[in-house]
């Protein structure tokens, strides 16, 4: 309407109709191009394995009793929530997300393999929702690895995908910020 006032008091005339129309084609252009961008598949599985290797590096600095409270995967980033007290130290953040990179240089690759939840905690796989696995005949793990010099498992973790096929998919990965979400509960986002 302002649009349409000052046009007019300097002699101008707005196509409103014109204008309706192509703002809504605009829209629409703009939902499809963040809809295909949201679901590139590729950029999905590179974040969805790089949180699988944040979580196993959070277990090797912090401690084994860290276990993912909540993820939540979106193109490029993703947030991982864990149980831990207190905020991570900078040198404790560079040294998790070293491990990370780590894995990603080393190219390892990441298997899938169908098991009974009862063989997937027997290999120490990690399960976000235990209740969950237990009640299906069939679990599904990931396995990223092993590392050709020690043998060890970068991580293992049961999940429903989907992953990269190798760690150097990701390329890098970078911390973007750790922060507290509740008490005893602590948050990282990071990008691949």
């Amino acid at each position: 309407d302002l649009t349409v006032d000052l046009a007019k008091a300097k002699g101008f005339e707005v196509d409103a109709r014109s204008f309706e129309e192509n703002l809504l084609k605009q829209k629409d252009r703009s939902r499809e191009a963040r809809q295909t961008v949201a679901y590139d598949p590729e950029k999905i599985r590179t974040a969805h394995t790089a949180a699988h290797l944040l979580n196993a590096a959070l277990k090797r600095v912090l401690g084994f009793q860290v276990h993912q409270m909540g993820q939540k995967i979106e193109v490029k980033t993703f947030r991982h929530d864990f149980n831990f007290e207190r905020k991570l130290t900078p040198e404790e953040l560079l040294q998790v997300e070293q491990l990370v990179n780590d894995a990603i240089a080393k190219d390892l690759p990441v298997k899938v393999e169908q098991t009974t939840f009862e063989k997937a905690r027997s290999l120490g796989a990690e399960a976000l929702f235990e209740e969950k696995y237990q009640s299906v005949e069939k679990v599904t793990i990931y396995r990223i690895g092993p590392d050709p010099k020690t043998g060890e498992y970068a991580s293992q973790e049961l999940c429903g995908g989907p992953h990269a096929r190798a760690t150097g998919e990701l390329k890098r990965f970078k911390i973007i910020k750790e922060e507290a979400v509740s008490a005893g509960v602590r948050r990282i986002r990071g990008e691949v």
